[in-house]
């Protein structure tokens, strides 16, 4: 009788801890659009090239500490952060270009009958 009991408490400790984690989580929600369709396609490019354009004065302020930290690297510095720089450009260009690519998808002409 007493093992009942308990097992039915610890059923009911494990229940009630899913659903406050799951709370806690939030999952059941869709997780939010990066970019909404109805945001006009100018202000997503904008945002988007803000980032870009944060991530390359980041990587200008690093590569000042860095110069002035190692001086004796000062050969290899700048090829690293040149590198590091087109690649940011890079994705953050690809990443546009998707987003751009999915706002205009026909996605809304699907067959939604399966």
């Amino acid at each position: 009788m007493l093992r009942d009991l308990l097992d039915r408490l610890a059923y009911r400790y494990r229940l009630w801890s899913a659903e406050s984690r799951s709370d806690n989580l939030g999952a059941g929600t869709a997780p939010p659009e990066i970019s909404p369709k109805s945001e006009p396609a100018w202000r997503m490019i904008v945002r988007f090239l803000w980032m870009i354009a944060g991530g390359l004065i980041l990587l200008a302020a690093l590569y000042r500490f860095a110069m002035r930290t190692f001086p004796s690297l000062s050969d290899g510095i700048p090829m690293i952060f040149i590198f590091l720089a087109v690649v940011w450009c890079g994705v953050g260009l690809f990443m546009v270009g998707g987003e751009l690519l999915t706002k205009y998808s026909k996605s809304d002409d699907d067959d939604k009958s399966i």
